[in-house]
Formats: structure tokens, C-alpha cells, sequence
């Protein structure tokens, strides 16, 4: 038996397959990034400054994936998900059928929630959040000047170790939210870098950054009068490792606080980049989508006006923009696509 012949036999008991499964997440921002939705059967890290609306992307990502008949596993160990944002995300239709979240404390409580999940055919993800707060079982009851030093590296090191083989087996996607912590340099440059040390980096099919670029308020009366208050942000998103598309090209995503993800900002920036939408001055836009050629263009002022144009001309929009390729990160001189 030749060489020929002995991989394809060996290759029945080892199989591989070049075909991953993707759904889509909720942001046509983040399908680009990532390169066509989300993987599943990967390791995916999200990791931000505090406050940027990591878990709120998370939760939207899971409300697409119920919608379209898929189970998730929220593990929130930092406590913080509530039913205002499940109510305001769109999850409560889905919640104990399809998403199920539970408040777990250590390593242990994530194992036998996962162990006994996991194997179902519905489910898409096993969200974490955040790998800092997993607290090893040893920790409970010691005293802190008891704990081996390095313990959580250690234990996070054997649980990503872990579950790598059954998120290929089971295409089942682990996301991981994640913080940003800076690593003071009292001789040089100190660094911002996310947390979970380099089992994180090592084992992450896919690594996600989120920065802040502008916060979206609005003006409130509130106890000391009229302020204005973040409802959200435009957030930049790339990744910093990513097997199914290219790394390191930022796009705006943008994050309504306890509501999800919009995409009606990345619409009309692509129309804006097409040439469809041309911003004049003081304030106005003249929109030339679906105008023939010498036809005056509709007029809007202001961002909020075009958002609602956007708004209630949605399908053309969706429509047109995949006519035309997409969102690409990288556009050639015949697509327009992309940031």
C-alpha cells in the first residue's frame, strides 16, 4: 500500500472538513470583521475597555441566533445581565427555550453546566462572561494570602485546553468577554493588553477588540435639571487574530446600551462612501439612491433625519447594498462596500 492510499485510509479515522458553518450576528459590521458571520466550532474573544458594550453585543448576537432556532448557554459570573436588557435586547421571547442564562461562580459551576449542554444539537454558544471572574474552587473558603500564586492562569490554561476539542465536535462556538487592563512600565512605555494571559491569545481562533469613538447622548431631565446622557457608542471593531478573515482593519460598529447592536449608522456610511449620499453644508444630505441620472436628489438635514430616511426605506437599503457586494473590509475599484 502506497503513500496515496494509506493517508485517505487514515484520513476516515481522522477527518477533516474545510467547511465552517456561519450565522449571522446582528451587525453587518461584525459579519465583516469576522468574515461572513460567525463561525461556529470556534473560540472567539471580545474584549474592550470597560463600558463599551461588550455584553450588550454578546446578547445581541445570541437574540439572532435563537431567531433562527439555535440554543445559548450564557454563563454570566460577573452578575450583570439583567431583565431590562434581555426585555430591550428581544430576548424574553427566547428566554428558557432557547437562551438560557445562569450565574455561576467557579470553574467547577461552568463544567457541569457546560458538560450537560453541550451535546445538544440546538446549540450555537456557550457565552462566558467574563473569564476574570471565574473563580477557582480552592478560592471559596481560603484565605487570599493561602492561594498558589498563578492558580487562575493555571486553571484557565486546562479549561480552554479543554473544550477546544468539544467546540470542534460539537460546532459550537465559546465566546469569551473579556476586559482591558493596562500593565503599568515604571522604566518605559506601559501597555494596555486584555486580561487571561497568553493561554487567552494562544487558544482564541478569533480575537476582537472594541475602542470607543464617539458616545451617542441625549438630552434627559434628570434630579439636577436637562444633561445630556450616553445612550451608546460608535464603537471601532477589529481583530487582532483571525483565521477566516483578515486581522487589523477597524470598522464602526455602533452599540445602543441595553437595546443592541444598529446597524442603520453602517448603512447609510456605506451609501455615504458609495456617492449616494453626499453631505452638504450646514447639515444637509442629498440622497441620490434610486434617483435616475439629472433627477434633484431628496434632501435631509441632520444625522437624525438620515437616520430615519434610513430607517424607512430599510429594505431598498438592505437590498441595493448586497446588490453591490456587501460590506467588505477591503474594496476593489468596483465594490464599494465596507468602512
Amino acid at each position: 500500500m502506497g503513500f496515496k492510499e494509506k493517508a485517505i485510509k487514515l484520513a476516515k479515522d481522522f477527518p477533516s472538513s474545510d467547511e465552517v458553518e456561519f450565522i449571522p450576528s446582528g451587525s453587518v459590521i461584525m459579519d465583516a470583521i469576522l468574515g461572513g458571520g460567525v463561525p461556529l466550532g470556534t473560540y472567539i474573544e471580545i474584549a474592550s475597555a470597560s463600558g463599551l458594550g461588550k455584553s450588550t453585543a454578546a446578547l445581541h448576537m445570541s437574540k439572532i441566533a435563537c431567531s433562527l432556532g439555535r440554543g445559548v448557554i450564557y454563563l454570566d459570573y460577573e452578575q450583570g445581565v439583567n431583565k431590562s436588557q434581555i426585555d430591550g435586547i428581544g430576548l424574553s421571547d427566547y428566554r428558557d427555550e432557547l437562551f438560557f442564562l445562569y450565574h455561576p461562580v467557579t470553574y467547577k459551576d461552568g463544567e457541569k453546566i457546560i458538560n450537560k449542554l453541550a451535546d445538544e444539537e440546538e446549540l450555537a454558544y456557550i457565552i462566558i462572561d467574563s473569564v476574570t471572574s471565574m473563580l477557582p474552587e480552592s478560592m471559596r473558603d481560603k484565605s487570599v494570602e493561602d492561594i498558589q500564586p498563578a492558580l487562575q492562569a493555571r486553571l484557565a490554561t486546562k479549561f480552554l485546553l479543554k473544550y477546544k476539542y468539544l467546540a470542534r465536535r460539537n460546532n459550537v462556538s465559546f465566546i469569551f468577554i473579556n476586559q482591558m487592563r493596562t500593565k503599568l512600565n515604571f522604566r518605559g512605555t506601559s501597555s494596555t493588553k486584555a486580561a487571561g494571559g497568553n493561554a487567552q491569545k494562544f487558544f482564541s481562533d478569533i480575537r476582537l477588540r472594541m475602542g470607543e469613538k464617539k458616545k451617542l447622548e441625549k438630552t434627559e431631565n434628570t434630579l439636577e435639571g436637562e444633561k445630556k446622557i450616553p445612550y451608546g457608542a460608535h464603537v471601532g471593531l477589529w481583530a487582532i487574530k483571525n483565521r477566516y478573515e483578515r486581522p487589523y482593519i477597524e470598522a464602526t460598529m455602533t452599540v445602543i446600551y441595553g437595546k443592541g447592536i444598529s446597524n442603520v449608522s453602517a448603512y447609510y456610511r456605506w451609501l455615504i462612501k458609495s456617492g449616494l449620499i453626499k453631505k452638504k453644508g450646514a447639515g444637509w444630505y442629498e440622497i441620490y439612491m434610486g434617483k435616475e441620472d439629472g433627477e434633484d436628489p431628496e434632501k435631509v438635514r441632520g444625522e437624525e433625519s438620515l437616520k430615519k430616511w434610513v430607517k424607512e426605506n430599510m429594505d431598498n437599503v438592505k437590498e441595493y447594498i448586497k446588490e453591490e457586494g456587501g460590506f467588505l473590509l477591503i474594496a476593489d475599484e468596483k465594490d464599494i462596500g465596507g468602512e
